[in-house]
């Protein structure tokens, strides 16, 4: 991302993410880990599940053990942890906790979010909880212990102990002058960015709440195009709508640039006007033959005495709204052909039919009786590891 930041325009790099994110609210972004576990497993007993419709039959039925000893030593009561944290916490310590009082913010955390069968799995592959490594660390915010680091060692305790059982924390200190929210994902996101198991949307939202640079510029970027992100996101003007892959389109514009990659993505709000959701591949399908193929296009645009006349976006307007194209139809076949190249060669294809025929004249264009992009124009440029298979079809 680094290598494109000196090339994004000032719309962009100005956007304020604190008036664009959706800001912390108490009842809708604080969540109970234990209350999380017993609606998991209540929700197991609904659909009638034959085992496991417990923690306490969960931990019976596999016969896990706890291995290590908690640890005690340096380690505050939980009515010194009170007292610390009331009177004013001037520095990081171990405490003792109740696991049923700690709670998770999805703003930037996945609390929301916790894949039980993970932590199932984890215990399974030891037999038990090894209690040596445990990590949970927690942040006193508005009366309240959140967790930054620790979600499912605090699932796997409640499995273990039971809800309530007193367990071993470190609680983080946190300075008068900082804010809470981005110090709370700073800590979360120091760890996760170290993960393997973490997705990119929700890696994305950590570093994007953590004020951490680069996050923060994927995430304007994200913003400034109209996307959504885990619904955080604050409307302002353009509908919001979903993508299927937000690496896929920072991919895009590390590659093609701000400006081609907004253009497709803005042509594609013009002519699929109903679709929420766009296709990562069919963005990227578009803003290869559009970029590969812009001074051609330009050129011929040019020719057409309408005021901003845009052939490109002409054809794809014609292609969407008389041909009904979809988005999945310019990437079909992608599953064994991943080439945007590839692709890029159907849909010059279908642009020189549209070029040769009277609908081109119709909308101002001249009527072509060659390609307006054959072969040699589409190859130009273009390396030999580039060079689609089905390139012989121009």
């Amino acid at each position: 991302m680094s290598m494109i930041q000196n090339s994004l325009p000032n719309s962009v790099t100005s956007i304020d993410l604190k008036s664009r994110l959706i800001q912390f609210d108490e009842e809708h972004h604080l969540i109970n880990i234990a209350e999380e576990t017993r609606k998991h497993y209540s929700n197991k007993k609904k659909k009638n599940a034959s085992v496991h419709q417990s923690p306490q039959k969960l931990k019976i039925d596999k016969d896990w053990q706890f291995y290590g000893k908690p640890a005690w030593r340096g380690v505050q009561t939980y009515d010194e942890v009170k007292e610390i944290v009331k009177n004013g916490q001037e520095e990081s310590f171990m405490g003792l906790v109740p696991n049923d009082e700690i709670y998770g913010i999805p703003l930037w955390n996945r609390t929301d979010n916790i894949n039980f069968n993970n932590v199932i799995n984890n215990l399974d592959a030891i037999g038990g909880m090894d209690w040596n490594s445990l990590y949970i660390k927690l942040v006193y915010f508005e009366d309240k212990f959140i967790s930054t680091i620790g979600n499912h060692c605090t699932v796997k305790t409640i499995i273990m102990c039971g809800e309530g059982a007193l367990i071993p924390c470190r609680i983080v200190c946190m300075d008068e002058d900082e804010d809470a929210q981005s110090f709370m994902a700073r800590q979360h996101d120091i760890d996760a960015n170290k993960r393997t198991n973490m997705n990119p949307t929700d890696r994305l939202v950590s570093q994007a709440w953590s004020n951490d640079p680069d996050g923060e510029k994927k995430m304007q970027i994200i913003i400034s195009l109209g996307y959504n992100v885990k619904d955080q996101v604050v409307p302002n003007g353009l509908d919001l709508l979903e993508i299927t892959s937000y690496s896929y389109l920072l991919g895009y514009i590390s590659t093609f640039g701000y400006d081609d990659v907004k253009f497709i993505c803005s042509l594609m709000r013009k002519i699929w006007k109903k679709d929420k959701e766009h296709h990562a591949m069919a963005i990227g399908v578009l803003v290869q033959t559009y970029s590969h193929l812009k001074e051609e296009l330009e050129k011929h645009s040019k020719k057409n005495n309408r005021k901003g006349a845009n052939i490109f976006e002409d054809f794809m307007k014609w292609q969407a709204e008389t041909c009904m194209l979809e988005q999945s139809e310019l990437f079909r076949g992608s599953g064994k052909e991943k080439s945007l190249f590839f692709h890029a060669v159907k849909v010059v294809g279908d642009l020189n039919k549209y070029c040769k025929s009277k609908l081109a004249e119709e909308a101002g264009y001249p009527r072509l009786s060659k390609c307006l992009i054959g072969k040699q124009k589409f190859l130009k440029n273009l390396s030999d590891d580039d060079m689609p298979s089905n390139i012989d079809q121009l």
